[in-house]
């Protein structure tokens, strides 16, 4: 660390090529930070603790506007549900058409199923007691600087009201947390509200979701579900939450495979790109290496320093780039809400980021540091 500030110097006095190198670097972890992002989130969904027990049953037919609420009873009574809970489909947008808000519209035993929602309890019992209360999710609520108590409208141009409206209103009556951070993008309001006011559907939900007590009979139980509306006009498919997910994922191909392959690409090309950099930088300072070691720097003090000269070039666009990305995803989440399929960068995505910088830095940089060890201080100063 004694000598950063030669590691410095060199950066600055080749300020041109040093800045297109950064400005390079910081593109490509922009785009292995993006891609990571999408990874991730394709990875996470339906991986939640509880999904391993929660199954969903949606109408078998793609036709069908929705199930009848009627079923919710005989879902409860099947043996190995140890709850069950049903949602609407509700989306909309606030003020502007670009302020995308999506609702659920459920009921109480909702929340026996995602116990990730952490709701302060006098907030939980506004919301009780309150008809066309909801419950905000702390993300959304800061973008749009919501407040307790605040009346908010929504404009659902797809699902008009009976008296012709097509705005809704709620009054906030609770701001949630939750873990992952992405459920924070939601309003959850009472489903009485919205089935007797909307104007069509009535009596008919879109998900009916169920918690088992055991994971190795959910086919089992899935079957009993699927024969209380068999032969009707209303038939459902019940699958685990990990499958749906998993089934998502197969139909938009290997995501990972391609995720690879592009950062493949993209690590040989900043391999070829810095490291050109750095074995120019090194050849334009053959003769101040020789004074170094004329004024005692060791052979390990020169390779140390060509390494951590090739590292710190990564490491400033790779942070950079991460960053930015970062800020990327914010933007998007805050522009089209949490629908486009991109998680936060978390944690694991900057460890990975990190790694793939200090890697790249020691693999470029390792041949003009070997070089410039081995340099002799005659050869170097009569015009080597």
């Amino acid at each position: 660390m004694k000598y950063l500030h030669l590691v410095w110097a060199a950066l600055l006095r080749r300020r041109l090529r040093t800045a297109l190198t950064l400005l390079s670097v910081t593109m490509a972890f922009l785009l292995f930070g993006l891609l990571a992002s999408v990874r991730y989130a394709f990875l996470q969904a339906g991986q939640d603790v509880a999904a391993a027990h929660r199954l969903v049953t949606l109408a078998k037919s793609s036709y069908m506007f929705g199930l009848p609420l009627s079923l919710y009873a005989g879902i409860s009574a099947v043996p190995g549900v140890e709850a069950a809970t049903y949602i609407g489909t509700f989306y909309g947008t606030y003020q502007d058409p670009r302020n995308h808000v999506g609702g659920v519209p459920t009921v109480s035993s909702y929340f026996k199923l995602f116990p990730q929602y952490k709701i302060p309890p006098a907030e939980w019992r506004d919301y009780e007691n309150t008809r066309t209360g909801a419950l905000v999710g702390a993300s959304l609520a800061a973008r749009y600087h919501w407040k307790i108590g605040e009346l908010i409208p929504i404009q659902a141009q797809d699902i008009p009201r009976r008296d012709g409206s097509t705005v809704w209103r709620f009054v906030v009556s609770g701001i949630y947390s939750s873990d992952p951070k992405y459920m924070e993008n939601s309003i959850i309001f009472h489903f009485s509200y919205f089935d007797s006011d909307r104007a069509s559907h009535n009596g008919t939900v879109a998900v009916y979701l169920e918690k088992i007590a055991d994971p190795l009979q959910a086919n089992r139980i899935a079957l009993a579900i699927d024969a209380l509306s068999a032969n009707s006009d209303h038939e459902t498919k019940t699958q685990s939450s990990s499958a749906i997910a998993a089934r998502q994922v197969r139909q938009l191909g290997n995501i990972s495979l391609i995720v690879h392959a592009i950062m493949g690409a993209v690590a040989f090309t900043l391999i070829l790109l810095t490291g050109n950099t750095i074995s120019q930088g090194v050849r334009e300072r053959i003769s101040e290496l020789a004074i170094l070691k004329t004024i005692g720097f060791s052979g390990l003090n020169i390779l140390l320093l060509v390494l951590a000269e090739s590292v710190l070039l990564l490491a400033l666009g790779g942070i950079a780039g991460l960053a930015l990305a970062d800020a990327v995803v914010g933007f998007v989440h805050t522009w089209k809400g949490p629908h486009p399929p991109m998680a936060p960068i978390a944690w694991a995505i900057w460890v990975r980021g990190l790694g793939l910088m200090a890697l790249v830095g020691l693999v470029v940089g390792v041949l003009p540091a070997l070089r410039a060890m081995r340099l002799r201080v005659v050869d170097a100063l009569a015009g080597w």
